[in-house]
């Protein structure tokens, strides 16, 4: 499917969220907007403001999905059959979502969940940015003072139908104007259009992550690692775990990080570790070739700071010359081994080829590649 452009109404998105239609990948980083910031959402949606594209990946099956999926958080339904997933737009629906539905976790720098209200008489009078009002729960007093005023009413009121609302708001202001604005409102509200670009699913996973990347670029970045976390789940391979356990049982798992481990495994599989090989890891064996690239690395790691037969290094993180040289060492020992070729003769061509490559500044850029040419040349 080629990628497309379309406006989607509030409502319909909203609903989705709720289904579990609308997801997020399992690495995007948790919902951090405060509550100024949601509340200044709702000022721009309720004053007809443009708030940004939204990019999703287009409709899969949610058992196709490159990655593992999780729902927007605080929704209670499981993830759908049928998905949307987002990248872009996470704060933005997050935050409709919970002033919508008030789910029962705070804001960002809060203890205490948020509350969103709107007063129907600022909305009359055109004064968007007063007419929404964010409250703390743990705020009894202006909690009550706000809810005493009879034209001010909760955010998610106004996506009840019609004639609820109606009577709803009639009741509590006695007075017909009002009960019309809230109608007019909540039509303008679940009107709203979100403007969405979807990209097909069927792009490679590394497009899909570099746009990612690009679009999050303010952000912390992601790590292959953590992308993979999110895509071995689907065949049921908890790296997150594998990491957890390696640094129980490996020294060399305490010192450097998950990613080192892949890039070995790839190695040792003959490939590249450069980033497009290693989203695109096959999972066949996995759990294995994960097992050999630990005891690899811990063989690798002990050489470098063996003082007598290895190369003395008496602080890996403070004093190793190049840290990613540990990767292909780690695969070349791991075949000498695998090969019953770990002699001494052939120690010595791989001191030899250590030594050179500190002294001649080899792995100071381009280390995934010039990993890749010296394993092939050594072995």
């Amino acid at each position: 499917m080629p990628d497309r452009y379309d406006t989607i109404e509030l409502d319909i998105v909203l609903k989705e969220i709720e289904e579990g239609r609308i997801v997020i990948p399992e690495f995007q980083r948790d919902f951090i907007w405060e509550p100024e910031q949601v509340r200044e959402l709702l000022v721009s949606i309720i004053a007809d403001y443009y708030i940004g594209t939204l990019i999703f990946i287009d409709k899969m099956m949610a058992n196709t999905s490159p990655f593992k999926v999780k729902t927007i958080k605080g929704v209670k339904r499981s993830v759908s059959d049928i998905i949307e997933i987002v990248l872009d737009g996470q704060q933005r629906l997050t935050s409709l979502y919970y002033a919508k539905n008030k789910p029962n976790y705070p804001l960002k720098g809060r203890k205490y969940p948020h509350l969103f209200f709107i007063d129907l008489e600022k909305v009359y009078n055109g004064e968007w940015e007063e007419a929404v009002i964010a409250v703390s729960k743990a705020d009894n007093k202006k909690l009550n003072d706000v809810c005493k005023k009879p034209t001010v009413i909760e955010f998610g009121e106004l996506f009840k139908p019609a004639s609820e609302l109606y009577k709803y708001v009639k009741k509590r202001t006695d007075d017909e104007k009002y009960a019309g604005i809230a109608l007019d409102l909540s039509d303008k509200l679940k009107r709203y259009k979100l403007n969405i670009y979807y990209i097909g699913h069927e792009k490679p996973i590394e497009t899909i992550v570099e746009i990612f990347d690009r679009i999050n670029s303010r952000g912390t970045p992601l790590s292959v690692f953590d992308l993979l976390v999110a895509r071995l789940f689907n065949y049921n391979i908890k790296l997150r775990k594998l990491l957890n356990d390696a640094k129980k049982q490996y020294d060399f798992a305490k010192v450097i990080s998950g990613d080192y481990i892949v890039k070995t495994l790839m190695l040792m599989r003959g490939k590249a570790p450069t980033r497009k090989n290693m989203l695109n890891v096959s999972p066949e064996n996995f759990m294995s070739d994960w097992k050999k690239a630990c005891e690899a690395l811990e063989l690798a790691y002990r050489r470098l700071l063996d003082k007598r037969t290895g190369y003395g290094v008496l602080d890996f993180k403070k004093w190793v010359p190049y840290e990613t040289m540990i990767i292909p060492l780690a695969a070349l020992i791991r075949y000498l081994k695998d090969n019953l070729l770990d002699n001494e003769e052939n120690y010595r061509k791989l001191d030899a080829w250590y030594w050179v490559s500190v002294f001649g500044n080899r792995y100071e850029h381009s280390t995934d590649t010039i990993s890749k040419q010296d394993y092939d040349k050594m072995v």
